[in-house]
């Protein structure tokens, strides 16, 4: 049932090894929506206790990514339409108030480090076949970085929380959303908080449309 997970990473502790490979694959799809986690398959897999399988699930249900059905029992969560819409709007307030935060401060190394993830973004565009995990969790670092950069342990770690849930969801392409990913870093490199924040929220506007769109197709 769980063959295409990945056998436990020995550097870390068997808690933070059984909750790492669980993420993963919810993140990178191999574990889909609605499916079901069972403890006992899971301990038995990997030849460990309960213990640290219920520790993990108990992780990523804080996150979000699991969710309890009573008298069925842990799966992957399903996240509704009117769910992601509502995690659109908590990273547009996430993003304008990062940016409130860094813009003044943001180092050339910091936006060399941005450019350098939309060159990859672009050459992954440009590809006949597209890599969707690994769009999507560059797409989600260039997201983040500007959040971390805040030193604000707190904010970055619910933002990061909020931000998994949005990932699940990602899993086209889009060359308009690279389009305003440039917007953003442009207005970051122009220490402008105004164009920043324009360009963020038109972004994530733009992301809410696409989705409301998506969901009428898949109807």
């Amino acid at each position: 049932m769980f063959d295409n997970l990945t056998d436990l990473p020995l550097c870390l502790g068997l808690n933070d090894q059984v909750y790492d490979v669980l993420k993963d694959a919810i993140l990178q799809h191999k574990l889909q929506s609605g499916s079901k986690l069972d403890v006992n398959l899971l301990a038995k897999k990997w030849k460990i206790s309960r213990t640290p399988v219920n520790d993990a699930i108990q992780r990523l249900m804080m996150e979000g990514l699991v969710s309890v059905i009573p008298r069925r029992g842990t799966f992957v969560a399903s996240i509704a339409l009117e769910d992601i819409l509502q995690l659109l709007d908590v990273r547009l307030m996430f993003e304008l108030r990062t940016a409130e935060l860094i813009i003044e401060n943001m180092r050339v190394e910091q936006l060399h480090e941005l450019k350098q993830l939309l060159i990859t973004l672009d050459n992954l565009l440009q590809n006949a076949t597209v890599d969707y995990i690994q769009y999507g969790q560059l797409d989600m670092e260039f997201h983040s970085l500007p959040v971390m950069w805040t030193n604000n342990q707190r904010l970055y770690q619910i933002y990061q929380a909020q931000n998994f849930q949005w990932y699940m969801t990602r899993v086209w392409k889009s060359s308009a959303g690279q389009m305003e990913h440039w917007a953003i870093f442009q207005a970051y490199e122009s220490r402008s908080l105004d164009a920043v924040q324009q360009a963020i929220t038109k972004h994530i506007e733009a992301g809410k449309a696409s989705v409301i769109e998506r969901n009428k197709k898949e109807c």
